[in-house]
């Protein structure tokens, strides 16, 4: 897909509008490269969330490859209508707006869960696993979420934009997390690293997602999907529906569906939901099941 070209914001406007057009925005324009060369970044210290900031971005005219920035976000959003918890300091919100979109919207996720993963090997030089569909774990830490949201035209109702949010934990917050994170949310770095890595971490995702968005529909980062997953192979929780059930991860399709054995040997792909590691004992018991099973 070809991208619009850049257009430089006014200054003036942005002050207006209560952006903040600092070291920030420029740190992160200064290191882009390739197909996302072209984006447009927003800095603000403080938004409810940077999906919806750039989703009334969007609605008025807002280019491709326009990009929000904060430095905390009061509600941010997370899967299911949960929050994702963004204090000031501490992460690296993003949002990115793609238009007009083309292409299988689910494998959106699938590439920027790639593209977050390497980015913070090259940055950081820390090794990350990819839970699917849409988190990046550091061992049995949660470090980064991810979330596309779309909208459809109203007389056709064909896609118009995504817009898509990626938060990383990047150190610990100040007064921890609350209580309901605590054993599961984590970050990147025991201390605050001194340098501007929050720049570099943003600007190597975005270079790595639109990489890999140019060619979306050839699906050439599913092989590292698949190698970073810290599902395959584990017996799961599956909680789709309102119900949950046991179930053993086996595979990843091309469509990004995760392929799970139950209990009785059947197996079934799944597209949306979730999924959670089940304890040692539980898993080895549905692998012993799944061994008796006759082809």
């Amino acid at each position: 897909m070809r991208l619009q070209q850049r257009i430089p914001a006014e200054s003036a406007q942005d002050e207006k509008n209560g952006l903040n057009p600092g070291a920030t925005a420029a740190g992160v324009e200064s290191r882009l490269r390739g197909a996302a060369a072209v984006c447009r970044c927003h800095y603000y210290q403080v938004v409810d969330s940077t999906n919806e900031r750039l989703k009334e971005m969007a609605e008025n005219g807002a280019a491709a490859g326009t990009v929000v920035l904060a430095d905390c976000q009061s509600r941010g959003k997370g899967r299911d209508g949960r929050e994702f918890f963004s204090p000031a300091g501490t992460g690296a919100y993003i949002s990115v707006l793609l238009r007009p979109f083309r292409g299988p919207a689910p494998l959106i996720t699938v590439a920027a869960a790639v593209a977050v993963s390497q980015a913070i090997e090259e940055v950081c030089s820390l090794e990350t696993r990819i839970k699917w569909v849409n988190d990046i774990f550091r061992g049995d830490k949660k470090v980064c979420g991810i979330l596309a949201e779309s909208s459809l035209y109203h007389e056709t109702e064909d896609l118009d934009y995504v817009v898509l949010g990626v938060g990383v934990n990047i150190s610990p917050p100040p007064a921890g997390f609350p209580a309901e994170l605590s054993g599961i949310a984590g970050y990147l770095y025991d201390l605050a690293p001194a340098w501007d890595v929050r720049s570099a971490l943003t600007a190597e995702i975005l270079n790595k997602f639109f990489a890999a968005y140019a060619n979306l529909e050839e699906r050439a980062y599913m092989a590292e999907y698949r190698r970073r997953s810290n599902l395959l192979g584990r017996g799961v929780l599956c909680l789709e529906g309102g119900r949950s059930y046991p179930a053993r991860a086996l595979a990843i399709n091309d469509d990004g569906e995760l392929i799970v054995s139950l209990e009785d040997g059947t197996r079934k792909a799944l597209s949306s939901g979730e999924v959670r590691v089940r304890p040692l004992a539980a898993a080895n018991e549905i692998l012993c099941d799944i061994k008796e099973v006759k082809p």
